[in-house]
C-alpha cells in the first residue's frame, strides 16, 4: 500500500491475540544509617514472584520463571562538607555490593549476578545552589557457570541541578 510503512523489529508479528496474563507481585525492605553530613550506610533486598508470571497471549505458563531477590550493601564517606580550601573533603565517595537473581534458568541454572560499584559526586555552584557532577563505576559477573556468562564494566555520568525556585510562590506574578 502506498504511503503506509511498517516497521518491525520481530520475527513474528500477530495483532489483536486475546487472552490472559499475571505480573509478578514485589516487595523490598531497605533501611539506612546516616552520621551527620559525614557517613552513610544503607541495606536494600528486594524481591519479585516471577514463578506466578503467566502470559496466555504468547503460550508462557506459571512456573517457567524462577522467582527473584536482590541484596544491596552501600553508602558514602564525605570527609568535610564545609571545607573552603580542599575540594576533595567535600566530595561525595560512594561504594556498594550486590548479588541478585534473574527470573530466567539456563541449563537448569538461575542466572545470577553480582558486583561492586564505586562513584563520586562531585561539588559545583549553579545559580548560587550547590549541585552535583556524579561519577560511577559498576563491575560485575553475569551467569557464571552458565553458557552466557560475562564480565562486565559499566561507566555513567550525571548531572544533578538544584532548583528549588520553581515550588517558590511569587508575590507578584
Amino acid at each position: 500500500m502506498p504511503g503506509n510503512i511498517f516497521n518491525s523489529d520481530t520475527i513474528r508479528l500477530v495483532n489483536d491475540i486475546k487472552g490472559n496474563g499475571k505480573l509478578p507481585g514485589e516487595f523490598g525492605l531497605g533501611a539506612t544509617y546516616y552520621f551527620g553530613e559525614k557517613f552513610a550506610l544503607g541495606i536494600n533486598y528486594s524481591g519479585a514472584l516471577w514463578s506466578h508470571y503467566y502470559n496466555e497471549a504468547s503460550d508462557e505458563t506459571a512456573g517457567t520463571l524462577k522467582n527473584t531477590s536482590k541484596v544491596s550493601l552501600g553508602g558514602y564517606i564525605r570527609p568535610d562538607y564545609k571545607s573552603f580550601d580542599n575540594f576533595f573533603e567535600r566530595i561525595y565517595y560512594r561504594y556498594g555490593f550486590y548479588y541478585n537473581t534473574d527470573p530466567r534458568v539456563i541449563e537448569s541454572k538461575q542466572i545470577d549476578t553480582y558486583g561492586v560499584t564505586f562513584g563520586l559526586g562531585m561539588p559545583f555552584v549553579f545559580q548560587r545552589k550547590v549541585s552535583h557532577i556524579n561519577l560511577g563505576i559498576n563491575a560485575g559477573i553475569r551467569g557464571q557457570g552458565t553458557p552466557i556468562s560475562e564480565k562486565f564494566v559499566k561507566f555513567s555520568l550525571g548531572v544533578t541541578f538544584n532548583d528549588d525556585e520553581w515550588f517558590l510562590k511569587r508575590k507578584y506574578n
